[in-house]
């Protein structure tokens, strides 16, 4: 809702959603800045992203080749990121 609100808003106003919707996760739910900026990522780079892949792949400027390689490289990337992020953890409580 707190997403949707400060959408509305962002349009009428032209400033960017993380604008109002940072502050207001801090303020409404306690999020410390991180996790609110995070929160906000996830709230408003999808719809933006999966409106310009349509509009972009409509007009034939996405390779879906590029995008299969694209994907096995940042699923790669995400399981040595993990893989990282567990052996600092398991390091650090020793």
């Amino acid at each position: 809702m707190v997403a949707c609100v400060c959408g509305v808003a962002a349009g009428m106003f032209g400033v960017g959603g993380g604008v109002l919707l940072v502050p207001l996760l801090a303020l409404l739910f306690s999020f410390e800045q991180h996790r609110a900026q995070g929160t906000s990522l996830i709230a408003l780079i999808p719809p933006t992203g999966v409106l310009a892949l349509l509009a972009y792949s409509k007009e034939g400027f996405v390779s879906w080749k590029t995008r299969n390689a694209s994907f096995q490289c940042l699923v790669a990337l995400r399981a040595v990121h993990s893989n990282g992020r567990s052996a600092l953890s398991h390091s650090a409580r020793s």
